[in-house]
């Protein structure tokens, strides 16, 4: 299809920064000095209303040009295209880019880069996930499903894909991986690189930025030894309660307050109880020694058993004192405190 003259642009024209036209180069220059666009591999599309404006297919990220950009429909309607002299074709990235619009209703970019730590996770880890937790830049990451950024202490999950001959042979795969996992903004490509779709191209920026050094930084911990998908050692849901936004803080609280309260309740009875002993003889003796003794029976000694009535703690009973030692030769007058 040719353009029209002065309709390369399409509706709109390359006023302002936040223009795709202008978006989309600069990023491609940025992404190609980090070196996840070499050569011609790698791909953008920017969504501005019912405008998608996506890459062409096989030029160089860092000399792209604002007018080289197609310009169509999420149901692929063509509403521009680049300059006809300059025989661009549309990226074969298209379908899987019109597909992650799909997927994720209300997404404003999806970038498709080579990196190479996506290369290397994808080889480290030969199932079908990668998992990290605890880092920092993980709330860099956003989570559909919620519809809001993760959080340090989230288990991030992304899913990996393997990697197909052609690029067009990856969008049902791509595809599937985003409704197998509703929440994730990125899809790994084994040998190949990734896919990052958000809701602004500012934050799939960021987030293309985050996943890769996450990545990275899983290669270094798996070098010395340390697993990725372990928390520190506090655990998860210790580290969660000590949110104060957390919904179960007031309930914690409350069950801390009662324990306190029965704790200090068995701590009174202690106390109450501290003056409690045991009764023992003190022979030939008639007064008590030491702090919290009571004298219970002062008398003499019968050589097999004693029945006496005595009072004790203001309760009056009957019992008995059976002597174990005692002398043969004489009464002896004994106390019992």
């Amino acid at each position: 299809m040719c353009a029209l003259p002065n309709a390369s642009y399409g509706s709109s024209t390359p006023t302002n920064e936040a223009n795709p036209r202008n978006v989309i180069p600069e990023a491609g220059r940025h992404f190609h000095s980090l070196g996840w666009m070499t050569g011609s591999g790698g791909a953008i599309g920017v969504r501005r209303g019912e405008e998608i404006y996506i890459t062409p297919s096989g030029v160089q990220k860092e000399l792209m040009e604002p007018e080289d950009l197609f310009v169509q429909t999420i149901d692929g309607k063509s509403i521009a295209t680049p300059p006809a002299f300059k025989k661009l074709t549309q990226s074969s990235c298209t379908p899987l880019i019109i597909n992650s619009f799909l997927k994720r209703k209300g997404a404003g970019a999806v970038v498709h880069a080579h990196n190479p730590n996506a290369v290397l996770i994808s080889l480290l880890y030969p199932g079908k996930e990668f998992r990290i937790t605890h880092q920092q830049m993980i709330k860099c990451t956003y989570n559909w499903k919620l519809g809001k950024n993760n959080k340090y202490f989230d288990e991030l999950v992304v899913p990996i894909v393997e990697g197909q001959p052609e690029e067009i042979d990856l969008a049902p795969y791509v595809a599937k991986a985003l409704e197998d996992y509703p929440d994730t903004s990125c899809v790994i490509i084994r040998r190949h690189g990734m896919y990052v779709v958000g809701p602004t191209w500012e934050k799939t920026k960021l987030m293309l930025e985050s996943f890769d050094y996450l990545f990275h930084i899983a290669m270094q911990m798996k070098l010395y030894g340390l697993d990725p998908t372990q928390p520190p050692t506090e655990s998860r849901e210790n580290s969660k309660r000590l949110l104060l936004d957390d919904p179960d803080v007031a309930t914690r609280f409350a069950q801390m307050e009662i324990t306190i309260q029965k704790l200090t309740q068995q701590l009174s009875q202690l106390e109450n109880n501290a003056g409690a002993g045991s009764t023992y003889v003190r022979w030939g003796r008639s007064l008590c020694s030491g702090d919290n003794t009571e004298l219970v029976y002062s008398g003499w000694e019968d050589p097999s058993v004693l029945e006496i009535t005595q009072n004790w703690c203001n309760q009056v009973y009957a019992g008995s004192i059976y002597i174990q030692e005692y002398e043969k030769w004489g009464y002896n007058n004994i106390i019992a405190t």
